[in-house]
C-alpha cells in the first residue's frame, strides 16, 4: 500500500504506538456546499479517489481540480486496534472549516486551515472493527480571512499561488492510555544551563524527562504530575549552544506513567531590548505632493509580547534610497556587536536590479543607510532576505526573483567587517516559479 510522506508528521513529539492514514482516501466534490444538508455523513462511500495529505488542486492528489473549490469531503475506513488504550486522531491542517465525523456522528468542528488539532475519538469508535471517518472541509474563495499568498484570482499570479482546500497535511492515529502527555513546551536557560519543561497532562502519574547529548546522559528529572499544565527544571551537565548551520540538539525521552514519548530542544534564547519587543514591518505612505505611494519600515513595540502599539515617529524608514528601487520591503533586523542591522529586500523595474540593501542604528528607532549588500542584474525583485552570524561567518539569504528564469533562494556565507558583507561562498536552492 502506497503511504506518501511516511515519516512520523512531528519528530519533536513521537510515540511509537501510532498509525499513519495517508494513502487512499474516498473524496467527493460538494460544489453546492450542500451535502451537510444532504447528509453525507451518514454515508458508506463517494464517487471518486483522492491521495492525502495533498490537496485536491495538486496533481499529486490524483484530482488536480485548480478551479474554486468551496466545499469537499473525505471517507476513509479505519480498523481501529482491539485494545485498552484511547485512540486519539489527528490532523496535521485541513483548510479551511472543517468537520470530523466518526462512524457518522460529528466529534468535532475546527476553523483554521494552518494548525492542526487532534480528537479524542473513544467513545466513537468499535474497536477490533472497521470504522468510518469522514470529513467535510469548506472553504470560500474570495476571503477576508487569514489565506497567506492564496491567489485569489484562477490563475496563479507572480508569488501568489493555487489555491488550497482540504486535507493538506499528514492525517494519524496514536493509541494511548488513559493516563498520557498531551503536549510539552520547552523554555531554556543558558545561564542556568537548563531547560524548563512546560507539561500538560490527562490524568495523574510519574514525569521523567531524560536528556542525552549525542549519545551521552546529560541530564534527568522526575515529578508526579497531575492533570492539567505543570512545569518541571531539567538541569544539564553539558551546555552546548545552538547555531545556524550547526543545531547542536539534545534528545529528550518523556515518560509519564506507562506513555512515552522521544523528542529534542536546542539551547538557544531570544532577548528583548530594554523589556521591550519591537516589530518591524513594512509600510505605505502617500505624500501630499505626488499622491503615489511609497513603501516604508516602520516599527510597533510590546512589553508582553500580545499587544504591540504603533511607534510615533513612524515611518522609521521613510523611502528607499537613490540606489534601492520602489519594491522596497520585508525588513530584516538583528544585532551584531553594539549595532543593529535591518537588511532590506528592493527592486527597480526601470533597471530591472534586485538588490539586498543594509542600514544601521543605534536605538532601532533612528536608521542610516550603509550600502548595497548583495545585487542581480535581469532582476524583478528580491524578497524576504535574513541577515546573522552563522558558525564563524555571517550568513544572508534571499529569495530571487529573476525576470527570465525560475525564482530560487539564494545562500550566502561571508565575512562581514566595517559594515561591509563579502561573499565567500554561495549556492542557489529550492527553484520554481513562486
Amino acid at each position: 500500500m502506497y503511504i506518501p510522506r511516511p515519516e512520523h508528521p512531528n519528530p519533536q513529539f513521537e510515540r511509537e504506538n501510532w498509525v499513519n492514514l495517508n494513502g487512499e482516501w474516498e473524496f467527493e466534490l460538494d460544489r453546492g456546499v450542500s451535502g451537510r444538508d444532504r447528509k453525507f455523513y451518514e454515508r458508506t462511500s463517494l464517487n471518486s479517489k483522492i491521495i492525502v495529505p495533498f490537496c485536491p488542486e495538486s496533481k499529486l492528489s490524483g484530482v488536480g481540480i485548480t478551479d474554486y473549490l468551496y466545499c469537499v469531503w473525505y471517507l476513509k475506513k479505519v480498523k481501529i486496534k482491539d485494545c485498552d488504550k484511547r485512540v486519539i486522531l489527528h490532523f496535521g491542517a485541513v483548510d479551511y472549516e472543517s468537520y470530523i465525523y466518526v462512524n457518522h456522528k460529528e466529534v468535532y468542528h475546527n476553523i483554521g486551515g494552518y494548525v492542526g488539532f487532534e480528537v479524542d475519538i473513544t467513545d466513537y469508535v468499535k474497536k477490533g472493527e472497521e470504522n468510518i471517518i469522514t470529513v467535510c472541509a469548506k472553504d470560500s474563495h474570495p476571503n477576508g480571512k487569514a489565506s497567506g499568498k492564496q491567489c485569489e484570482n484562477y490563475y496563479s499570479i507572480e508569488c501568489c499561488y493555487t489555491r488550497t482546500t482540504g486535507i493538506w497535511q499528514t492525517v494519524w492515529l496514536e493509541y494511548v492510555d488513559e493516563s498520557y502527555i498531551k503536549g510539552v513546551k520547552y523554555y531554556t536557560s543558558i545561564e542556568q544551563k537548563s531547560v524548563q519543561i512546560e507539561v500538560e497532562a490527562q490524568g495523574s502519574a510519574l514525569f521523567t524527562a531524560v536528556a542525552s547529548y549525542e549519545g551521552k546522559r546529560v541530564g534527568e528529572v522526575s515529578a508526579f504530575l497531575k492533570d492539567g499544565i505543570s512545569r518541571v527544571t531539567l538541569e544539564l551537565s553539558e551546555l552546548h549552544l545552538w547555531e545556524v548551520g550547526n543545531g547542536r540538539l539534545y534528545d529528550l525521552v518523556l515518560t509519564y506513567g506507562n506513555d512515552k514519548v522521544k523528542s529534542y530542544f536546542g539551547m538557544r534564547e531570544v532577548g528583548v531590548k530594554d523589556g521591550i519587543l519591537y516589530l518591524f514591518y513594512a509600510s505605505i505612505r502617500t505624500p501630499e505632493d505626488t499622491k503615489k505611494k511609497i513603501q516604508t519600515v516602520s516599527v510597533a513595540y510590546s512589553t508582553d509580547g500580545i499587544h504591540f502599539e504603533k511607534y510615533a515617529g513612524n515611518p522609521v524608514i521613510d523611502r528607499y534610497p537613490a540606489d534601492g528601487g520602489p519594491d522596497f520591503r520585508d525588513p530584516a533586523v538583528c544585532k551584531i556587536g553594539d549595532s543593529f542591522y535591518c537588511v532590506m529586500a528592493s527592486g527597480n523595474p526601470e533597471t530591472k536590479t534586485g538588490r539586498l540593501l543594509l542600514y544601521r542604528s543605534d536605538d532601532l528607532l533612528s536608521w542610516n543607510y550603509v550600502g548595497i549588500m548583495s545585487e542581480w542584474a535581469n532582476c524583478k525583485y528580491t524578497e524576504c532576505p535574513s541577515f546573522m552570524p552563522a558558525d564563524g561567518l555571517f550568513l544572508l539569504t534571499a529569495s530571487v526573483c529573476p525576470l527570465d528564469k525560475l525564482h530560487y533562494f539564494s545562500v550566502m556565507f561571508g565575512k562581514f567587517e566595517n559594515d561591509k558583507f563579502t561573499v565567500e561562498y554561495t549556492s542557489e536552492v529550492d527553484k520554481g516559479p513562486d
